[in-house]
């Protein structure tokens, strides 16, 4: 008697074993098969990185003139991004020769005024100005080229189109004041003579 009521209570095991063991395996297939539906979503739904980096512009490049150009995110030159820039507010000011070979382009956001691709820290963008004859100026100094003149005067400091460069005291040549300005100087040639007889050259 004993070893039938064992027999039959170790079939009635191995039943519950094998119902417990085909529910987790039905349960394992429903989850596999949600997970397969979700990445397939994904996949169509979001586009991948390779495809958000190869996708066109919004807005076309704008050429500014020379070597910058600009779309509605950043601002180039040469094609390269220059950090920081402020392409709606970003223009070319002026492009020279300095020395006797440098191909300068100068330009200017709200932010900063560049030389080429680098931003000139030093000056004021909101108040520079191109003077001529590589002198530039702001509220707070005399530039020529990039050498701040520490002497000069902004107020009174004149750029004419020939003759000499001067502001109420001095008279200059490049970034150097070489003279004082008396109004009495006497330009002559590569020479200027002052009123008190001193020769310097320009």
């Amino acid at each position: 008697m004993f070893n039938k009521r064992k027999s039959k209570k170790g079939k009635r095991s191995l039943g519950l074993l094998f119902a417990v063991a085909v529910i987790l395996l039905l349960a394992v297939s429903i989850v596999g098969e949600q997970k397969s539906d979700d990445s397939v979503t994904n996949k169509d739904d979001t586009p991948s990185f390779n495809e958000e980096q190869s996708a066109e512009p919004s807005s076309a490049t704008k050429e500014l003139g020379h070597r910058y150009s600009t779309d509605e995110y950043a601002v180039y030159y040469n094609d390269k991004k220059i950090e920081g820039a402020d392409p709606e507010t970003f223009e070319l000011i002026s492009s020279e020769v300095w020395g006797y070979y440098d191909a300068i382009e100068l330009a200017k956001d709200k932010y900063n005024v560049y030389i080429n691709s680098k931003p000139w820290d030093e000056v004021d963008p909101e108040s520079f100005e191109v003077l001529g004859r590589r002198y530039y100026k702001d509220k707070f100094n005399i530039y020529f080229e990039d050498k701040k003149i520490e002497e000069a005067e902004p107020e009174s400091f004149t750029v004419p189109d020939s003759g000499r460069v001067h502001d109420a005291n001095l008279i200059y040549v490049g970034a150097d004041p070489v003279v004082k300005n008396t109004g009495e100087v006497e330009i002559m040639g590569y020479y200027g003579e002052s009123d008190e007889g001193e020769l310097y050259t320009l």
